[in-house]
């Protein structure tokens, strides 16, 4: 059951790689179960691998995946390499794709069409797909003022202390520098902004949050 990483750059691709190296390598019960390296991990049993790609990649004749996991597909501007591995796709059993993302300034490409889709199976209006859609972002762009909200588009917040201070100060900062909200909001929030927001909160409202 292979599995591909794809991204835009190397350096992207290689971020989740590198977790799933970095779990095996520190657990002896794994590294006995894997060979594994900087570039390829193969689970011994079954001959299996994990590997990182890049969507610009010259050639990508012979893939076998399994599972293919997209990674920040919000730079996507198109589906030619979408489509490239995808049609790679079915060769083997309960072959699945996943696509994870923040989201991005790229509008109206490949993301946007996902969540549009996404939001018509929320509603029950695509009943059709076999997609299953998990968004997390805040439901409205005030309740940036709450920061009890802000694990709606951050579920593991409360788990990464340096991440929740961080954001503080990205938060704080959106009174000095206004244009930086369009990227909290976008980045943190996943509440795209227009070039048109400026800062989120009254500084008053940002005070009474700390």
């Amino acid at each position: 059951y292979n599995v591909d990483i794809v991204a835009n750059c190397e350096e992207q691709a290689k971020t989740s790689f590198e977790d799933v190296y970095e779990v095996i390598d520190g657990n002896r019960k794994l590294k006995k179960a894997f060979y594994y390296t900087k570039e390829k991990i193969v689970f011994k049993k079954t001959n299996s691998y994990i590997k990182f790609r890049t969507s610009n990649a010259k050639t990508k004749d012979g893939l076998r995946p399994a599972c293919i996991i997209f990674d920040e597909i919000h730079e996507y501007e198109d589906y030619k390499s979408i489509n490239v591995f995808k049609s790679a796709l079915g060769k083997k059993a309960n072959s699945r794709i996943f696509m994870i993302t923040t989201n991005g300034e790229v509008r109206g490409g490949v993301l946007d069409d996902y969540l549009e889709i996404s939001d018509a199976i929320l509603k029950g209006e695509n009943k059709t797909t076999r997609m299953l859609p998990l968004l997390y972002s805040l439901d409205s762009d005030k309740e940036v003022d709450n920061k009890k909200m802000w694990e709606k588009a951050n579920p593991s917040l409360r788990y990464f202390k340096d991440l929740q201070i961080q954001m503080d100060e990205e938060y704080g900062d959106m009174k000095f520098q206004p244009q930086t909200a369009l990227t909290f909001m976008t980045k943190r929030m996943n509440r795209p902004a227009q070039d048109s927001y400026t800062i989120v909160a009254e500084w008053e409202k940002i005070k009474a949050t700390n």
